[in-house]
């Protein structure tokens, strides 16, 4: 009988990115080999959507976050979303239950190996760290150095005790949870897996001009200036005054074409218009890969920002 793996995190919304595509690619892979996998995420109701032969998304009611981008939404392991949980954890009865956040839900994983939910046999619990805490608790909270303790202090004594073991998605996002494993009685492993990128359709022979034509006329922009592309959130952790800072320190013939959304667009417009007007032109979420191949093929220069990005790798 194939391993049965159950998943649960909160880096899910209808236009997310990272997280989002790393887990249609694990329900790509489980379908092709016919493994059933199973995948939790909030929503606005409870909602089960088939995702191939084998595959299936759960939604269950969750608020939206109050502190960062409130696309979000926010499951906690209580109330009536830790009931639609339980009640899912019960049904399928999974062999691995793998939990993507540090914030509400390690506590599931917790849980569940103390065996305190009733009618769900004994799975293995595996903690993905896909950021560093200390990196978002800087950047949303600015707690300074009371920050570094919250964080040394959440990893060590609460994150890393709620699992069996950990995976990271980078050495950088791995090096905060080397100090948390440490002086522990029970030995858990940190392994870490690089994601990888998905390189179909973002093919070299792509490039031509007629695509950088169709990338100008797309952001209105004479084809004789130089268009700078970023592809990603406008988030916060994406550390965006460097792309304006940039873009000032550039020629004017130089022009920025952003595909992405987020809760920083209305503070990027302003800024841009303030600084360099009429060089910041924004595409917003592009819903296929198609269409963010074709900015890639167009662009004669893509940036990406964030010299903390965990996986060091640009969409």
């Amino acid at each position: 009988m194939a391993l049965k793996t159950l998943h649960i995190t909160n880096c899910y919304h209808a236009t997310s990115g990272g997280v989002s595509t790393y887990y249609r690619a694990l329900m790509r892979h489980a379908n092709e080999y016919g493994r059933p996998m199973r995948l939790i995420v909030p929503g606005d109701s409870e909602q089960v959507q088939q995702f191939g032969d084998h595959c299936l998304i759960y939604s269950v009611p969750a608020k939206n976050t109050k502190v960062g981008d409130p696309r979000y939404r926010l499951m906690w392991p209580w109330g009536r979303t830790g009931k639609a949980i339980y009640k899912i954890l019960r049904a399928e009865q999974a062999d691995l239950i793998e939990i993507s956040d540090k914030y509400s839900l390690p506590i599931i994983a917790g849980i569940l190996r103390a065996g305190w939910i009733d009618g769900v046999r004994r799975p293995a619990v595996v903690g993905t760290s896909h950021e560093r805490l200390h990196d978002n608790l800087a950047i949303y909270l600015k707690f300074g150095a009371l920050g570094e303790w919250m964080s040394r202090t959440m990893l060590g004594k609460y994150y890393w005790l709620m699992f069996d073991h950990h995976v990271a998605n980078s050495p950088y996002t791995a090096g905060e949870l080397l100090p948390a494993s440490q002086g522990h009685k029970v030995h858990r492993w940190l392994h870490v897996l690089p994601m990888g990128v998905d390189t179909d359709g973002l093919d070299p022979q792509k490039r031509s001009a007629a695509a950088r034509l169709e990338l100008s006329a797309r952001a209105g922009i004479s084809p004789d200036q130089k268009l700078v592309t970023y592809i990603g959130r406008l988030a916060p952790e994406k550390n965006l005054p460097l792309l304006l800072d940039m873009l000032e320190a550039l020629p004017k013939q130089f022009h920025l074409i952003i595909a992405g959304d987020g809760e920083l667009r209305p503070w990027l417009v302003e800024q841009a218009e303030q600084r360099t007007p009429g060089r910041l032109h924004l595409l917003g979420h592009l819903q296929n890969r198609a269409s963010l191949a074709e900015v890639h093929a167009g662009a004669d220069v893509c940036v990406h920002p964030n010299h903390r990005e965990p996986v060091g790798m640009a969409p």
